[in-house]
């Protein structure tokens, strides 16, 4: 089912830099404010914890394999890191 409203992933995975990921969430969760139907979700490989650059450890909303329903996908270390496992 479709929801409403904009509809933002973010690919978090193993090693990514917390600015790369949590910068880009901050300033679309800011946004929200000005339109309340803004969704900002974080998507990885898997549903399980990811383990970022300096041990901060964090829960994706959502794995590939739940195909999320997404107006845009946000991939912040581009291609080369698209296809990295969990």
């Amino acid at each position: 089912m479709r929801k409403n409203g904009f509809r933002l992933g973010i690919y978090v995975f193993k090693d990514a830099e917390v600015i790369d990921y949590a910068a880009l969430y901050g300033v679309f969760s800011v946004a929200r404010r000005l339109n309340p139907e803004l969704d900002v979700f974080l998507v990885a490989d898997s549903l399980r914890p990811v383990q970022t650059q300096a041990g901060l450890t964090v829960v994706p909303n959502y794995s590939f394999a739940e195909e999320p329903d997404l107006d845009a996908f946000l991939n912040p270390w581009g291609i080369r890191y698209a296809s990295r496992s969990a």
